[in-house]
């Protein structure tokens, strides 16, 4: 699929946004125009309080909407129903005015009149991440207030551009550390060349354990069908302006017979420098699960009985995005087998949700 050359645009401030605030400010009101949205709404929920953190309203410049702002800034924000959705249902990933219980109550309905009154909009879409360290990013369309909710065309744009406003947040909030012996990072060129490695990603590849520098300087694997699709997450990464696609996720298999490689594709069409004229780039990101904290999963099965497979999932998962199907193929476990998995974790542990799981893992590990 190629998009239409606004889209491309739109795409590209986004990930302009990363290093430059102005850009990303540009970027909300080119999607609110072009979603045809009287306002766009950011934020972070944190999962422990259920309000939003740092959020922005990207809408009509005018006295009355400016003052809806400070007001949600200092009461509202507290009683946001979305916010409160979404820490309630993590694995949700999006909420519709249309959809969200407790319609009626007075907090509800508080808020709701407040809303259509302050901001000028009656109804909200809403996506958001799953959790990471007890936060969730989201963002909402806001149709006008005539409007009978959000058209499908709106969804479809919310959608497009999400999972790329997601990553590029995230590239912000943790940047490559090109010196570091931890964290593994491969900077890709628009060749599927290797231009930059992390000292953890260099040894990686020296490692001769399914992944290499190629005889052409792109990353081998040892199977050919890892290698295939590493190389279909790249092309996709590198054609984020052109198709829309953000790049992917792989496991690479390890002829010692230790659990795959797991990389994390995302595009970069604006390299930060030195490497600003490689453009478009993509940024690989490799997690070995070997090196999961084994203290960690050894404490949770004497405080709580839980078995290996189950303290290892329950980690992962918080470790990561929270996304449960996401964690059982990284482990080579079925999603029926996970959710048993899971179930179990909460019996034993207490917890309630994985936001309860999430606060129990990061209260042991501290």
């Amino acid at each position: 699929m190629s998009l239409d050359e606004a889209i491309s645009r739109l795409i590209g401030r986004i990930y302009d946004g990363v290093h430059d605030a102005a850009h990303w400010c540009a970027a909300m009101q080119m999607l609110r125009r072009r979603g045809e949205a009287h306002l766009v709404f950011v934020g972070a929920v944190d999962s422990h309080s259920q309000e939003v953190q740092a959020p922005h309203f990207y809408g009509p410049d005018d006295g009355r909407f400016l003052d809806g702002v400070s007001e949600y800034e200092a009461f509202f924000r507290g009683i946001d129903p979305a916010a409160a959705f979404a820490a309630q249902h993590p694995d949700a990933g999006f909420v519709d005015t249309r959809l969200l219980p407790g319609q009626g109550s007075r907090d509800f309905e508080d808020y709701m009149r407040w809303q259509a009154d302050r901001l000028g909009t009656r109804h909200f879409h809403t996506r958001y991440t799953q959790p990471r360290d007890g936060l969730m990013f989201g963002i909402a369309f806001h149709p006008p207030a005539g409007a009978g909710g959000v058209g499908e065309a709106q969804a479809r744009l919310h959608g497009l551009v999400f999972d790329h406003m997601a990553r590029a947040v995230r590239i912000a909030a943790r940047p490559p550390d090109w010196f570091s012996r931890q964290e593994a990072w491969l900077l890709i060129d628009r060749q599927g060349r290797i231009r930059s490695a992390s000292v953890a990603a260099e040894m990686m590849l020296d490692s001769g354990d399914g992944l290499a520098r190629g005889a052409d300087g792109s990353i081998d694997c040892a199977r050919s069908v890892d290698r295939a699709r590493l190389s279909a997450a790249i092309r996709m990464a590198l054609s984020a302006l052109d198709e829309g696609r953000s790049g992917g996720e792989v496991a690479v298999s390890r002829p010692s017979g230790r659990r795959a490689w797991l990389l994390t594709v995302s595009p970069l069409p604006v390299p930060p420098d030195p490497w600003s004229a490689l453009r478009p780039a993509a940024l690989v990101h490799i997690v070995d699960p070997e090196n999961l904290p084994q203290a960690s999963t050894t404490r949770l099965q004497q405080l709580f009985g839980l078995t290996a497979r189950e303290a290892e999932l329950a980690i992962r998962l918080t470790a990561s995005n929270g996304n449960l199907r996401e964690t059982a193929d990284r482990l080579g476990m079925a999603h029926a087998t996970a959710r048993v998995h899971l179930r179990r974790v909460f019996d034993k542990t207490g917890a309630a949700s994985q936001m309860g799981l999430a606060r129990l893992i990061g209260r042991l590990t501290a």
